[in-house]
């Protein structure tokens, strides 16, 4: 137990050591910002809750990283402390937002950031918010961003899956670094004319984008338990959706899960004709078929019979409900944005 003193009456009393933290995992971020101003007492307890999930611009990433590049400071007991070292290392969940400018030769921020050797050493999620336009603002040729190494890397407002090959979402040098890979999906652009050739194709895939017992989850996200996917997806798409879920499938993820395959309305059959069913669980198995049935047609024809029982056993279908309640997925998304999910 330690003392403390009231403002009123300046009597000590006795509290508990871990109230103060309790206190703190309530407070908002302004308060925990206030907080570490302080004390040190109030600053060792409040900046693992405050940065323990940040989001970053990296072209308005001054503010925040100031002072990162600066070195040690000397304290009045002649101790040296690296504060915004010291505060990065505490950043378990990173988003990065609003991406642009990186196209591998201009100084930009984010080789600014790289060459002062800014990193977050104790990174578990790695989430980005890609453009309406996944394949512009230099993504892909960013010299920071994919050198980070996070456990998961989760890729938010995604539109292409799989563009000529599987994973063209996100550099393959990041890709082979995680665990797992989150992919939400609010709409799929149509790659059919891209995509036929290389299903087509019989040549082998000699190499995977990701590593052997890499997870991949693909989100067709909704606005809630009850709503459809992407209502104006136009008919003649199911296909390129079907396509794009099949090239990820061929790259031999350990496991391949797809939530909300239920939701895509309507639904085409194989021979097809536009279905209407009367329940998510229908529409999901006809989904499941459909990806299945291309799976093992591609793989026969290219003689790739001792993978096919790989690929199809690590496909997964369910709602993004059962997976929130069957998997691990703190730090994937936020406690809000799934409440109604959670909740229902």
């Amino acid at each position: 137990m330690t003392l403390a003193t009231t403002p009123s009456t300046a009597s000590p009393i006795m509290t508990h050591p871990d109230i103060l933290p309790v206190i703190l995992s309530f407070a908002d971020r302004q308060t925990l910002s206030r907080c570490m101003q302080a004390t040190w007492k109030f600053f060792n307890l409040a900046s693992p809750y405050l940065y323990s999930n940040i989001r970053l611009i990296p072209n308005e990433a001054d503010a925040f990283l100031h002072g990162a590049s600066f070195g040690p400071i000397i304290l009045e007991d002649g101790s040296e402390r690296d504060l915004k070292r010291e505060l990065l290392a505490m950043v378990k969940v990173l988003n990065i937002e609003r991406h642009q400018g990186c196209n591998g030769f201009l100084a930009t921020a984010c080789s600014r950031w790289r060459g002062l050797g800014i990193e977050f050493p104790s990174l578990n999620v790695l989430r980005v918010w890609v453009g309406p336009n996944m394949f512009e603002g230099g993504w892909f040729n960013c010299p920071w961003i994919p050198n980070m190494s996070p456990q998961k890397l989760v890729m938010r407002n995604v539109t292409a899956i799989s563009a000529g090959s599987s994973y063209t979402f996100a550099p393959q040098g990041l890709l082979c670094k995680v665990q797992k890979v989150v992919v939400v999906v609010p709409k799929l652009r149509n790659l059919s004319d891209i995509n036929r050739d290389a299903l087509n194709s019989r040549r082998r895939i000699s190499e995977s984008p990701i590593q052997p017992g890499t997870e991949t989850v693909i989100v067709f996200w909704t606005e809630g338990p009850d709503s459809g996917w992407w209502p104006e997806a136009p008919l003649a798409d199911y296909d390129n959706i079907v396509d794009q879920i099949v090239l990820c499938s061929l790259a031999e993820a350990d496991k391949l899960t797809i939530c909300n395959a239920g939701s895509m309305y309507p639904v085409v059959s194989g021979n097809g004709a536009c279905l209407t069913y009367s329940s998510y669980q229908e529409r999901e198995e006809e989904v499941a078929a459909a990806v299945k049935r291309k799976v093992e047609q591609i793989s026969r024809r290219r003689g790739e019979l001792a993978r096919l029982g790989k690929r199809l056993e690590s496909l997964r279908f369910m709602s993004f409900g059962e997976y929130l309640e069957k998997e691990e997925w703190k730090g994937e998304f936020d406690s809000e944005e799934v409440a109604p999910w959670v909740l229902s």
